[in-house]
């Protein structure tokens, strides 16, 4: 499932790229010149993918650990490199004009757009921490996982991990920044 939900966010990739295309020839080309609309268009599709990303990844792949947002960071780039030569050698261009857009000194940037599509996941992850507190039973004033998430400890008139929410002493929950939740009594 986190598979199929990765290659939901990597196909957004390709109309931000499309879009980015747009809008290097018809509008940065003629403003800067190609020679600098060339790594700009580089600059501003790799914010786009990293944005995208940041977006998107925490809330479609949950509880993700860093070994699988390696791999999904992995298959993103092998499919996008895939995708460049599956539609540019029956759009025309030949092998030796898509290999020189990994020549960083042609001006075109490429290759900051295929590393953005690597680290993005990992990055964006992280960010989020999405393998730790609250979201998959950690108490925020420890490491030990808890039976349940949606229970926690705090202070003397803590609920014990067994007791379920709904019970006749009812409680507040209060998110923290961090999205974890404490249950505490009510006034």
């Amino acid at each position: 499932m986190k598979i199929l939900k990765s290659l939901i966010i990597w196909i957004c990739f390709i109309p931000a790229a499309i879009l980015n295309g747009g809008l290097r020839e018809y509008v940065l080309d003629p403003a800067i010149g190609q020679k600098w609309a060339l790594p700009a268009s580089g600059i501003i599709l790799s914010g786009l993918i990293f944005l995208i990303t940041w977006l998107m990844f925490p809330r479609l792949i949950k509880n993700s650990t860093r070994k699988e947002r390696w791999l999904t960071g992995i298959v993103w780039t092998l499919l996008t490199v895939i995708f460049e030569f599956a539609t540019g050698i029956p759009g025309g261009n030949s092998i030796a004009e898509l290999l020189a857009a990994y020549n960083p000194l042609t001006g075109n940037l490429w290759l900051l757009v295929l590393a953005t599509t690597l680290f993005s996941p990992v990055v964006a992850g992280d960010k989020y921490n999405t393998s730790n507190f609250g979201r998959t039973g950690y108490s925020i004033f420890s490491d030990t996982p808890l039976s349940n998430p949606y229970k926690a400890r705090v202070g003397k008139n803590a609920i014990s991990a067994g007791q379920p929410l709904n019970s006749p002493r009812e409680r507040k929950i209060c998110r923290t920044a961090s999205g974890c939740c404490r249950h505490l009594p009510t006034p």
